[in-house]
């Protein structure tokens, strides 16, 4: 048996300071939005983590195609001039749609996005769809570091009018969302946040209807004012087209400061991003170049509403057939407290 000893000798190197940090390719976003996900500064003493971590967090800004750092030697011994190279991506979308579908009859949809407005960093979106039966209109905007600080503040406004199987449901909205990262990868984010909302559910009182439908159709505008808490964690390679990775949420809601509505929910969410496994055909288009997707989501919603809550009292326009049984509302699935507009449906009634 032969054997061979292999001694390595590590020999610590000197210590640099970094003298100088210079942003080179960025054509649209200002130096400042660069600089403050870097995990070093000016006069700092340089550090190959840090640099890998800098690296990171410029890459899931999701404004860039590249990032290099290239560490430039001085006059002087001990200092270190140091480059960062970005080549920029495009972050804004514009869409324009029309279709037909069974639901919605005809559709005509658009949609307007930028992700580094104005260069700053700032997030906004505006999306308008029309149709036969529903509409939506929904605007956000982000400042993922408010007024300079670490915190951001995202801020969103609704308008939407869709029609389900049973019933008919318009709500207006506005949401407050106070966020903060909670690892030095940026990675891993929580948040506080707080809604206003106002439902309204319509249907024809003179058709029949489950005692759940027909007392929210009593009850007329329904509100709900919300205070939330929330957990995201994103280990996605990009944000834009990510390969692998996966992004998982939980939150934890209250409602019944103010308003109409009160109840506690949980929800918690999972999406998977996954390259085509090796036994996947190679004559699928775009093989190669393809993500697939899964996602999964659950929830549970602590009803605090009571039936004496709701408008029970039936109009006397409201007739019913000859030798029909006649029970008041109230009594009728008193286990149903929930808001009809806060409850889980097949398909979902909310947004993922």
């Amino acid at each position: 048996e032969l054997l061979v000893d292999v001694t390595f000798e590590v020999e610590k190197g000197p210590l640099y300071f970094i003298r100088e940090i210079d942003v080179a390719g960025n054509t649209v976003t200002i130096d400042p939005v660069i600089r403050r996900e870097m995990n070093l500064v000016e006069g700092q003493l340089y550090s190959a983590r840090a640099i890998g971590l800098s690296e990171r967090r410029i890459r899931g800004l999701g404004f860039f195609e590249e990032v290099n750092f290239e560490p430039q030697q001085t006059d002087y011994p001990d200092q270190l001039d140091l480059g960062v190279k970005v080549v920029e991506r495009p972050t804004g979308s514009l869409s324009f749609g029309f279709g037909y579908s069974s639901q919605d009859s005809f559709v005509i949809s658009a949609g307007l996005s930028q992700r580094n407005l104005f260069g700053r960093g700032y997030a906004g979106a505006v999306s308008v769809d029309f149709g036969g039966d529903n509409d939506r209109f929904y605007i956000s905007f982000v400042d993922p570091y408010f007024l300079g600080s670490e915190f951001s503040l995202a801020t969103s406004i609704y308008r939407t009018d869709v029609n389900y199987e049973s019933f008919r449901q318009q709500a207006t909205g506005v949401e407050f969302r106070l966020g903060h990262y909670l690892d030095e990868e940026h990675r891993t984010r929580g948040s506080i946040r707080y809604s206003y909302s106002s439902r309204e559910v319509d249907r024809d009182t003179g058709v029949n209807a489950a005692s759940l439908i027909f007392r929210e159709l009593l009850q007329g505008e329904e509100t709900a004012s919300l205070l939330g808490l929330n957990f995201r964690r994103d280990t996605r390679d990009d944000v834009v087209a990510p390969t692998r990775g996966s992004i998982i949420g939980a939150s934890m809601d209250g409602a019944g400061l103010g308003g109409f509505s009160k109840f506690a929910r949980f929800e918690g969410r999972w999406i998977g991003f996954f390259r085509p496994p090796g036994w996947f055909p190679r004559w699928f288009p775009f093989r190669d170049k393809s993500t697939f997707i899964l996602g999964a989501r659950f929830g549970y919603t602590v009803p605090f509403n009571e039936i004496s809550d709701y408008a029970t009292l039936v109009p006397e326009a409201v007739s019913f057939p000859e030798g029909a049984e006649v029970q008041f509302l109230k009594d009728i699935d008193t286990d149903l407290t929930l808001p009809l507009t806060q409850r889980y449906f097949l398909g979902g009634i909310g947004t993922y």
